[in-house]
């Protein structure tokens, strides 16, 4: 893995340091790649397609449409408060499912609220690699259909 690349189509983190003609697909071909404005306009230094300071931004998501943003940050309120899991159980799940998704802002979001929450970087951890193996089963347990697709394969040589 590179840590400066990143996504699907191995976008580079920073494509000033790279010939985007070069960067190959996830499908093997390469393509050019033109950089979007704000990667010449913000500050000095392009430091990936993820800024930490746009996390502060999320609640412009309603500016396009005020009454969906509002029913959207109701409804996450209303499921993030303490109920049946607490706040803490609810953000350490919330952790969890950020890495599984591999969604930097939620990261550094439910990382801040757990460490507010007095949270262990040991009792984060473990609520990511549970992440990490649930993904894994989750990849693993579809094997039994490549399984399957052989037997009936075999049956019908």
């Amino acid at each position: 893995m590179n840590p400066d690349k990143s996504g699907c189509d191995l976008r580079p983190a920073d494509p000033s340091k790279v010939d985007a003609a070069s960067i190959p697909t996830c499908c093997g071909t390469s393509r050019s790649i033109e950089l979007h404005p704000a990667a010449t306009t913000r500050g000095t230094s392009w430091t990936g397609y993820y800024q930490s300071e746009d996390l502060a931004r999320f609640g412009e998501i309603a500016r396009v449409n005020p009454a969906l943003g509002e029913a959207f940050f109701s409804y996450y309120e209303k499921a993030m408060a303490d109920g049946v899991l607490t706040r803490r159980e609810k953000a350490l799940i919330a952790l969890a499912l950020a890495h599984a998704l591999k969604c930097p802002y939620c990261i550094d979001a439910y990382t801040a609220t757990l460490t507010g929450l007095g949270v262990s970087e040991v009792e984060m951890g473990a609520a990511v690699h549970v992440a990490a193996a649930i993904g894994a089963g989750i990849t693993l347990v579809h094997s039994v259909q490549m399984m399957n697709k052989l037997e009936v394969a075999s049956m019908e040589n």
